[in-house]
């Protein structure tokens, strides 16, 4: 997990934005990175993580969530909870 950015930047317009907005799933995962949330790929439609170490995988680092959305740009996103997520 990128350990390097200890915050999140959770804010009410960032959860409106995501909300009504159509953005393709490697926008939504890379604007949640660019907040400094930490994200993981998952199986399309399900919750399941694509990385090996799933959760402890997520990242907020821009060059990691773009090179996993390359790879399977349908992939849902997972954001981890708790102290995983900061």
């Amino acid at each position: 997990m990128d350990r390097s950015t200890a915050t999140t930047r959770w804010s009410p317009q960032l959860v409106h934005d995501l909300a009504t907005s159509d953005l393709s799933l490697p926008a939504a995962a890379a604007l949640l990175a660019s907040h400094r949330i930490p994200v993981f790929p998952c199986v399309p439609g399900e919750k399941r993580p694509l990385t090996v170490h799933g959760f402890r995988d997520a990242s907020s680092d821009p060059g990691t969530v773009s090179r996993w959305w390359n790879l399977w740009p349908n992939a849902n996103v997972g954001i981890p909870t708790g102290g995983a997520a900061g």
